[in-house]
């Protein structure tokens, strides 16, 4: 028997931070994905322990950001994201 489920996507509306959501945009586009996959991607490799980023992509975000400095700079950068 198969563990297989039917996937249900929802639309949401969230609110980010307009640099990183630009990074973000700029990213799925590049790798030819929606964003909507981009961030599911990215929440499931969290939910594994893993990182959803190469240290090729991370390097590239850096030139994807409005400033040429990634506004990806984790929790310091974010404190009201208490995880």
């Amino acid at each position: 028997m198969s563990d297989s489920f039917i996937v249900e996507r929802i639309q949401t509306g969230v609110r980010m931070e307009k640099r990183l959501l630009k990074v973000l945009k700029a990213f799925a586009e590049y790798k030819d994905i929606t964003l909507g996959d981009l961030l599911e991607g990215i929440v499931l490799h969290a939910f594994d322990n893993k990182t959803p980023f190469s240290a090729e992509s991370l390097r590239r975000s850096q030139y994807m950001s409005p400033s040429g400095a990634s506004p990806i700079q984790g929790k310091s950068a974010y404190p009201s994201c208490h995880m």
